[in-house]
């Protein structure tokens, strides 16, 4: 239904005036562009040059003034109590405006050469996004994620609301494909296999309110805001991904554009992220119980204020989800913490911080860490080797991670000592990559750490959000009870 019937009415008369004219004048024109991403009629996406009829500008800017159908149109918009104030204005949100005037309406509107078949079907359609741009008090976005390599039969998954995780419609494909957000596996190749054509993301769909004329100075301010917001999503679902999967599906960047045509519709604004070879091949797929293990583990980190407050825990999922360092080595330093060789102190560290305690808890029960404390060797910092290992072994579920708590500790105190190793430049030796027990490669040595630290990780986070519970736990009772 219309907003605007007499608005409808004058421009359908005017289309159709201004297409019998400009059908009979000058050949149309030819826009080339450049090569684009787009579904054919074929049901294939290709990357080709897309050649368009246009009709002649000249002729078509002598349309909107010699038709005797054209000031009904300007009347149309000036006696209306809801278009007149947008005449002649800048009209936009605080994200992006455009001018709109007669003019913008009636080259939305008119079909191109290659349309005048179904003159009354793509008028309709023109005018019905014309018509709820006026009308509208505010303009939705879209912002996705791709999200290459992940799969599921459960999509689409509801996060929160306006947020899920779902498969690319062909807009938002052929979007992050041209701007090359999304990288393609073999990005020589020019069309899409079948498969490829069903990419996940993570979308989010928000609104604005439509600005009339000037900015508000508050702008700035707000876009800021929003970029806080959007990359808190996005760090959001790094970490869920992280605590889930040894080897979680990597973001790709990041696409936004308006949902609906405006004056300034038809741009896409976007974010790219280089991704590796080893990334961009690694596949995710989220059954029925991983897919609930999302959306669980998304709503506990978007508590309102819980990473403010518990900052070790922060620090240690933005440790685990640092997806970037794919070389053994570089993983084992940076979730052990990245401790520069001349510094230790527990305020910088992300596992070890997490599961630090109060200088007094142990040491003065545990002669290995009083000599420690006192001076007696280098390492005075209370979140030690003992103390973490001692800790994660206590922390962690046996059942779960397939191995005892002994296992636990023995491995995680190698692990510190392999991430020294790796921090002052030297290569861990075979004898100390063990797993319960039995010598393995670096590459199952840091799998069988890393998931023991991912592990804790998820219990910290249970802990923290549950209401029965506490985090920090009482270290003292876990790891020395009566």
């Amino acid at each position: 239904m219309a907003n605007f019937d007499k608005l409808e009415q004058a421009l359908r008369e005017w289309v159709r005036e201004a297409v019998a004219r400009a059908s009979s004048g000058s050949e149309p024109d030819i826009s080339l562009g450049l090569p684009r991403w787009q579904r054919d009629t074929d049901g294939v996406f290709r990357k080709r040059e897309r050649p368009v009829r246009v009709w002649p500008h000249a002729e078509a800017e002598a349309l909107r003034r010699q038709l005797p159908s054209w000031p009904a149109v300007e009347q149309a918009l000036q006696e209306d109590d809801r278009i007149r104030p947008q005449l002649g204005q800048l009209v936009g949100t605080i994200q992006g405006v455009g001018q709109f005037d007669a003019e913008t309406a009636a080259r939305h509107v008119l079909p191109l050469p290659d349309e005048v078949g179904d003159l009354e079907g793509v008028f309709g359609r023109r005018y019905s996004e014309l018509d709820r741009f006026l009308a509208a008090d505010e303009l939705e976005y879209v912002v996705i994620w791709p999200l290459p390599g992940l799969t599921s039969t459960e999509l689409p998954i509801v996060l929160e609301q306006g947020v899920e995780l779902d498969i690319m419609t062909d807009e938002e494909l052929t979007a992050v494909l041209n701007t090359e957000v999304l990288q393609l596996g073999f990005p020589g190749l020019p069309l899409l296999a079948p498969e490829q054509d069903k990419q996940a993301c993570l979308r989010y769909r928000y609104r604005l309110p439509k600005v009339i004329g000037d900015i508000d100075p508050q702008a700035p301010e707000q876009f800021v805001a929003s970029e806080e917001r959007l990359n808190g999503m996005r760090e959001t679902l790094e970490q869920v991904l992280a605590l889930l999967s040894a080897n979680p599906g990597a973001i790709s960047g990041r696409a936004s554009f308006l949902a609906e045509w405006s004056p300034v519709s038809g741009g896409v604004v976007f974010q790219q992220v280089a991704l590796t070879s080893a990334q961009r091949f690694r596949k995710m797929h989220l059954d029925e119980q991983a897919s609930a293990d999302v959306v669980e583990t998304w709503r506990q980190l978007r508590q309102p204020g819980l990473l403010q407050k518990q900052k070790a825990l922060a620090l240690a999922l933005r440790r685990l989800s640092a997806t970037r360092y794919t070389v053994n080595e570089s993983r084992t330093r940076w979730w052990m913490s990245s401790l520069p060789p001349r510094r230790c102190t527990c305020r910088t560290l992300g596992i070890r911080n997490l599961l630090r305690g109060r200088p007094r808890d142990v040491s003065s029960q545990v002669p290995e860490l009083r000599q420690r404390k006192i001076g007696i060797t280098p390492f005075d910092c209370p979140c030690d080797n003992f103390r973490l290992s001692l800790r994660a072994a206590a922390l962690c579920d046996p059942q779960k991670l397939g191995m005892t708590r002994r296992n636990a500790f023995d491995l995680m105190k190698s692990a510190y000592g392999v991430r020294s190793t790796i921090v002052h430049g030297e290569v861990p030796k075979a004898k100390d990559l063990k797993v319960k027990g039995a010598q393995v490669s670096l590459a199952d040595f840091v799998q069988a750490t890393e998931e023991v630290v991912r592990q804790g990780l998820r219990e910290a986070l249970d802990r923290a959000t549950n209401p029965r519970s506490k985090w920090p736990p009482d270290w003292d009772g876990m790891t020395l009870p009566k």
